[in-house]
């Protein structure tokens, strides 16, 4: 989650979406329950990767119903669920245990603020995995 800083130091992102990344890390630093909720609602991978479980859906409908308020002139900004699929990552990285990888394409919800353009968060994670 911290890590989603340094990603929109490297793209294309909007000044809104940045902005809204950065708040978000900081309420989930911060212990905002708004922030929590957004994180909370990500995928998180976890039992049967290697017998071929490729979908970690996460929670559409927290992600959806997260409010962050109004901050100074900020307006809030809700949760936007995305689905973001991940594929030949073998071709990226040299590991032993990415050989899951090659069984398809993984599947990941992620909640990020609703600024975020479906062509900023692709963006995002397309610059990560290269």
């Amino acid at each position: 989650w911290n890590d989603l800083k340094t990603w929109t130091k490297h793209s294309d992102t909007s000044s809104a979406c940045q902005q809204d990344i950065e708040r978000s890390i900081a309420g989930f630093n911060n212990n905002e329950l708004w922030a929590l909720q957004m994180f909370d609602a990500w995928a998180k991978t976890g039992p049967s990767l290697l017998e071929g479980r490729s979908a970690f859906t996460g929670n559409y409908y927290q992600c959806r119903s997260t409010r962050a308020p109004k901050m100074d002139k900020r307006e809030g900004f809700k949760g936007n669920y995305c689905v973001v699929s991940l594929a030949n990552l073998t071709n990226t990285y040299n590991s032993h245990i990415l050989y899951i990888f090659a069984l398809g394409r993984i599947q990941l919800g992620t909640c990020l603020p609703d600024s975020c353009s479906d062509d900023e968060i692709t963006g995002l994670f397309q610059e990560r995995v290269q």
